[in-house]
């Protein structure tokens, strides 16, 4: 991933919970360093997201059920226009 990162553009970067949290936390911050302006959103448990709070722009958790509010962070985090709704992205 952080080589793609390097030689593409991304609107945004989604950590799933499928990675552990030990290793969202160093790609995150590898993430930072290359690219700092890149909206990040991690998916986590709750338990893990005091260390990953700094290092995310908005942090799901995975116990809740994220279909709708991952729609809904990458919506709030592109910029989409409040009157839009999250549910019209493809």
């Amino acid at each position: 991933m952080l080589e793609l990162l390097a030689k593409q553009h991304f609107d945004a970067i989604v950590l799933c919970n499928s990675i552990p949290a030990h290793i969202q936390q160093n790609i995150a911050r590898e993430v930072r360093a290359m690219n700092p302006k890149t909206p990040m959103i991690v998916i986590c448990t709750q338990e893990d997201e005091p260390r990953l709070r700094a290092l995310a722009d908005a942090i799901l958790f995975a116990d809740q059920g994220v279909s709708q509010p991952l729609v809904e962070a990458i919506s709030r985090l592109a910029g989409a226009p409040e009157n839009e709704s999250p549910s019209g992205i493809s």
